[in-house]
C-alpha cells in the first residue's frame, strides 16, 4: 500500500479529447506551490495528460518532451501508466501518418525512373517498396518501443462506473456541457471517470495536465476533490521537480551556467544551425497549377535568417547532474524551391523555374545542460514545412 512506503510512487496516464479544446486559465505561482507542497506531503501521486501533448510534438512519441519520460521506467522509480482510450487514439493518429509517408515514399518511383535508372535495379527497388511493413504495423511497432522504453503500464477502464457517465450526461454535468453535441463528450467523460476511480482506490490525488476547459470543470466539480488541474505539461513537469526535496540545491550552479548562456550572441547561432539541420530536405511545396501541366515541385535550399525566442522559459528536468529547458522559439527561415515543367501525361522535362519564399516557422527550442557541456535541439512539426509558393512563374513550354 501507498501509506505503508517511505516513497510515493508517480502515475502517468494519456487521456485522449476528439474536440476542439478551450483555453483555460494558466496555475498560478500561489497554486503551484500549493501542488509542490502536495506532492511531497504524498498527497499527490499521479499525474495524467490529455493527446495535446502527442499533437504538439508533431503527432510522435519521440523527441526530447516524451523522452524525459523514461525516467519513470525500472523497480523504485516513478511509473507511468497509458489509458486504452489514448493508445487507440494515438495509433489511429500514427497509422495516418505512416500512410501519408510510405504514399510518399510510393511516389518516388517516378523519381527513380528517371534519375537512378542507371544506377539501381529498379525492379528490385520496387520489390522492397512492395513489401515494407503495412501503417498499421509501423504505428504498432512505434507505441511497442515507446511503452517498453518508458516502462508504462497499460490503463483500462474496468473501474469506470457508466451510471455517473449517463447520470453527468443527461445533467449536463462536467465534462459534458448544456449545449452542442454532447455525445463527442463521452471518451472525455469515460477518461475522466477513470481517473477518478484511481483516486479514490488509492486514496490520494492526482495532476490532471490539459488545455481543456471542460476537463477543468470536471476536476474542479469531482467528488473526490482529488484531481487537480493544470494546463500545460511543461507547468506539471516544473512542479514535480521543484517538489522533488533538495533538487534545487543541486542544480542553481547548473542553472546559471544555463541562463548566462541562453544570453548569448553564441546560443542564437547555435540555435539557427541547430534549425537549419532539423528542417533540412523536409520543407514541401503548396501551390496551385494549370490543369495542362504537371509539375514536379522541390525545396533545393533552407536558409535561417534570424531567430526570436519568447519571454517565458519552462523547466522540464532538473537535477544535480542535469537541467533540461523548453524556450518559445520563432525562426524566420527562406526557402529555395526548384520547379519542373512536364507537358500532360509525360515524363520528359519542358521547363524549369526557380522561386523563394520567406516564412516564419514557430517551434520550440530544448537546451540541455550537464556537468560537460550544453545541448541544444530543436524540433519542428511537418506540418509548419509546407510553403505557400503562390503565385509560381509559369515559363514557356515547347510543345510537340
Amino acid at each position: 500500500m501507498l501509506g505503508q512506503s517511505n516513497h510515493y510512487t508517480l502515475y502517468i496516464c494519456v487521456m485522449t479529447s476528439n474536440k476542439k479544446s478551450k483555453e483555460v486559465e494558466p496555475v498560478s505561482e500561489e497554486r503551484k506551490r500549493e501542488l509542490e507542497a502536495k506532492i511531497r506531503n504524498g498527497e499527490i501521486f499521479a499525474i495524467t495528460f490529455d493527446t495535446s501533448n502527442f499533437y504538439s510534438n508533431g503527432k510522435s512519441l519521440a523527441g526530447p518532451l516524451f523522452k524525459q519520460l523514461e525516467q519513470f521506467k525500472g523497480e523504485g522509480s516513478l511509473r507511468l501508466f497509458v489509458s486504452s482510450v489514448v493508445l487507440a487514439e494515438m495509433k489511429q493518429d500514427l497509422v495516418d501518418v505512416h500512410t501519408s509517408r510510405l504514399e510518399k515514399l510510393n511516389g518516388l518511383q517516378k523519381l527513380a525512373k528517371q534519375y537512378l535508372a542507371d544506377h539501381v535495379d529498379l525492379d528490385e527497388l520496387a520489390t522492397g517498396l512492395g513489401s515494407l511493413p503495412m501503417a498499421q504495423d509501423w504505428a504498432q511497432d512505434e507505441i511497442d518501443e515507446f511503452m517498453e522504453a518508458t516502462g508504462a503500464m497499460e490503463l483500462g477502464t474496468e473501474d469506470v462506473d457508466l451510471e455517473k457517465i449517463l447520470s453527468r450526461y443527461f445533467s449536463a454535468e462536467p465534462p459534458f456541457a448544456s449545449n452542442g453535441d454532447k455525445k463527442a463528450e463521452f471518451p472525455d467523460a469515460i477518461a475522466l471517470e477513470s481517473l477518478e476511480a484511481l483516486v479514490a482506490k488509492q486514496g490520494a490525488g492526482m495532476l490532471v495536465v490539459s488545455k481543456d476547459a471542460d476537463w477543468a470543470r470536471f476536476c474542479e466539480a469531482a467528488p473526490s476533490k482529488d484531481l487537480h488541474h493544470v494546463e500545460t505539461m511543461a507547468t506539471a513537469l516544473d512542479i514535480v521537480n521543484a517538489a522533488q526535496e533538495g533538487r534545487r540545491e543541486g542544480t542553481q550552479k547548473l542553472i546559471r551556467r544555463l541562463g548566462e548562456y541562453l544570453n548569448t550572441d553564441a546560443f542564437q547561432v547555435r540555435v539557427l544551425a541547430e534549425f537549419t539541420r532539423e528542417v533540412q530536405g523536409r520543407g514541401r511545396v503548396k501551390a496551385s497549377y494549370p490543369a495542362n501541366v504537371e509539375v514536379m515541385a522541390e525545396i533545393m535550399r533552407e536558409h535561417a535568417n534570424h531567430a526570436h525566442f519568447g519571454s517565458e522559459l519552462f523547466v522540464l528536468r532538473q537535477d544535480p547532474k542535469e537541467v533540461i529547458v523548453v524556450l518559445e522559439l520563432s525562426v524566420h527561415c527562406t526557402f529555395h524551391a526548384m520547379f519542373t515543367f512536364y507537358a500532360a501525361h509525360t515524363d520528359i522535362p519542358q521547363a524549369q523555374t526557380k522561386s523563394q519564399r520567406g516564412v516564419l516557422v514557430r517551434t520550440s527550442v530544448f537546451a540541455t545542460i550537464k556537468t560537460e557541456g550544453i545541448d541544444i535541439e530543436v524540433r519542428v512539426d511537418d506540418d509548419d514545412l509546407v510553403v505557400d509558393f503562390d503565385p509560381v512563374p509559369l515559363p514557356s513550354m515547347t510543345t510537340n
